[in-house]
């Protein structure tokens, strides 16, 4: 069965739609048409960049993961001698450190927790504060609200304050829980527990749709560690066979990744450096994924309007995806970016199957494949590819001819 999606509405106008109405006067008399609609974006609320970050990352690989990509570290809990140490070294590697708060600090005085937060509020190393994780039920939201609150009264800069969330993927949950946090942190770690990778959709969607209207953002966490080793170290032993072996490889690290951007999120930070550091091919696979979102940073960030009208029709190959944490998600998965003049897509399968998409409505005449070598003949806006089992395409869509007016 044939399924059609279109993924792009007309907005109000705005000033930023009075400036593409300007630009489209200009390009006519240039002879082109650039977009003229607008786009969701990937702003963060953290910084002008996208939060890459990890959670355990010891110093001795600050240089390399720096190097690699990422921008912000992690460590468990540590006292403010040790964290001030922590930053002295992220910082000669360019890195910024999202501070861990001790779960004891949930029934310490107030007094406790602003004296350590005001101590370690001093160095420019710190991006975030971040809450014990997993709070579980609602007797435990005043706690984790007062905490919260007293990390805010301590800290000048008013740094924002982030929360791993785990018990549910609703937007209702998430919502429930975006009163005490500036950031939520979600995720779905499909080897480990033996879920699908659409997992990781429900998730992200729901935490996008539930904080919508709020002030509040998303990250993802996606898994960076082998499941066996993993479950045999944190004593997981009581899970069903099979649920908790192997690790992500290439094709499934790069769903991980762009998925959750896809969405809405505003950044991505790995779990856990501690133990993906010695599985060789997994680092090898992040680092390319890492060396792909740097290059795409300013595209994924751009809130250049975006042309309208585009959309896929599924020829082959399921409409829907396994069930994830009790949904199915569409197969497909779109959205643009425009930056430059070109039209960049994003476009992911969501099945561990083969499917066969139409593209109609693109603008251009090709399509290079970022990443893939190979390109693709747009013919009357028309295109076709094939998605192996969860992979990701990026295509930019030339403009032939275009005169770039601003800089």
């Amino acid at each position: 069965m044939k399924k059609e999606h279109t993924v792009f509405r007309l907005r109000s106008i705005t000033p930023v739609a009075l400036l593409s109405l300007f630009l489209l006067l200009v390009s006519l008399f240039a002879g082109t048409a650039p977009a003229i609609a607008g786009s969701p974006s990937i702003a963060s609320v953290l910084s002008p960049s996208i939060h890459l970050g990890g959670y355990y990352i010891l110093p001795e690989y600050f240089s390399q993961v720096s190097q690699a990509g990422i921008n912000t570290a992690a460590m468990v809990p540590m006292s403010v001698a040790e964290y001030q140490q922590y930053f002295a070294q992220a910082e000669q590697n360019g890195l910024k450190v999202r501070v861990s708060i001790s779960p004891s600090f949930l029934t310490a005085s107030d007094a406790t927790v602003i004296n350590y937060v005001a101590a370690l509020a001093k160095s420019n190393a710190v991006s975030m504060w971040y809450l014990p994780e997993e709070p579980k039920t609602a007797a435990d939201h005043e706690s984790w609200r007062r905490l919260y609150n007293l990390i805010k009264k301590a800290d000048p800069l008013q740094r924002p304050v982030g929360l791993y969330l785990a018990e549910g993927a609703t937007p209702d949950y998430f919502r429930y829980w975006s009163d005490v946090t500036d950031v939520i942190f979600c995720g779905a770690y499909p080897e480990l527990y033996g879920i699908d990778r659409a997992s990781m959709v429900t998730r992200v969607k729901g935490a996008v749709e539930g904080v919508a209207g709020t002030n509040t953002a998303v990250i993802a966490t996606p898994q960076f560690f082998d499941a066996q080793t993993y479950a045999e170290r944190n004593g997981l032993s009581s899970l069903p066979p099979g649920f908790h072996a192997g690790h992500p490889n290439y094709q499934y690290m790069r769903f991980d990744a762009y998925v959750p951007l896809m969405l809405g999120a505003q950044g991505l930070d790995w779990y856990t450096f501690e133990y993906g550091m010695y599985v060789p091919d997994m680092v090898d696979s992040l680092r390319r994924v890492l060396a792909e979102l740097t290059q795409l940073k300013p595209i994924l960030t751009s809130t250049d309007p975006v042309p309208q009208g585009m959309s896929f029709t599924i020829l082959s190959g399921p409409t829907q995806s396994a069930p994830a944490m009790g949904v199915r998600q569409p197969s497909i998965l779109m959205t643009a970016r425009n930056y430059g003049g070109n039209t960049y897509l994003f476009v992911a399968s969501l099945v561990r199957d083969t499917v066969q998409v139409k593209f109609t409505g693109l603008p251009g005449s090709k399509a290079d494949v970022l990443f893939e070598d190979r390109t693709l003949q747009v013919r009357d806006g028309t295109m076709v590819d094939t998605f192996s089992d969860y992979a990701v395409h990026v295509y930019k869509l030339r403009y032939p001819g275009i005169k770039v007016l601003v800089h």
